[in-house]
């Protein structure tokens, strides 16, 4: 049962959506705080502290797009080459 002030519109399967995309953001998150030390980062300018913060941002995708390309380059090894230089 979910208790909701969203419009009637929306029905439990949009509502379960909507908290498993609210999952993911968290665990978002969860990993710039924890992994990439980015908790409780807090410079004397504020201008600074949003620099840090956007260039943080900026580079988390490209990372674990290159994380997920290494992940699947491992669970398909590429084929060995036999003594004759065939595959």
């Amino acid at each position: 049962m979910y208790v909701t002030d969203l419009p009637e519109s929306f029905n439990a399967w949009n509502i379960q959506d909507l908290y498993r995309q609210r999952a993911d953001v968290e665990n978002v998150f969860d990993e710039l705080k924890n992994q990439w030390g980015f908790s409780g980062f807090c410079a004397k300018a504020r201008a600074t502290t949003e620099l840090a913060a956007r260039l943080t941002l900026l580079v988390y995708k490209p990372v674990g797009a290159l994380r997920a390309l290494h992940r699947a380059a491992e669970t398909h090894p590429k084929p060995r080459r036999g003594g004759d230089g065939s595959y």
